[in-house]
């Protein structure tokens, strides 16, 4: 997980679903999705769809320190893994940040990352703490600083 200024197109498209706000800068190359509340796999495959159906953002930051990841288990994210690895193919370089505030979501998303390789996805998937290491990761500032 800045570049965006002057002239720059901003872009949050998608808006909001149900537990899911997305902010789109494409100037930047990069998507944010904030999760809240209780997610499940399905509000990360239709957030995702949502976007990258519609962009080829090389860089992502899933935001989930303010959602509820209790009620996934590891076939929701093998669903998930896949569905990422179909998305990767018209993203070029595709980097994507996990923002957690916990350990077990850390090991959880450490997990996802794992079953991701396992499936061959052109991901490269890293996990952290704040929103500021994931987008110095990614080598962006951060362009959306009231979504911090």
């Amino acid at each position: 997980m800045g570049h965006y200024g002057g002239g720059g197109s901003l872009e949050c498209g998608a808006g909001r679903m149900k537990n899911v706000e997305t902010r789109h800068d494409a100037d930047a190359g990069v998507v944010l999705f904030i999760m809240r509340g209780r997610v499940t796999f399905e509000d990360f495959l239709d957030a995702g769809d949502a976007h990258f159906g519609r962009h080829a953002t090389p860089r992502a930051v899933w935001d989930l320190r303010r959602a509820d990841l209790s009620g996934l288990d590891v076939e929701d994210l093998k669903r998930v893994a896949a569905r990422s690895r179909e998305a990767a193919a018209s993203r070029p370089d595709p980097r994507t940040a996990l923002v957690v505030d916990s350990e077990a979501d850390m090991l959880l998303a450490r997990l996802f990352d794992a079953l991701s390789e396992t499936r061959d996805s052109p991901v490269i998937y890293e996990v952290f703490f704040d929103l500021e290491s994931a987008w110095a990761w990614l080598g962006v500032g951060n362009p959306f600083p009231e979504g911090r």
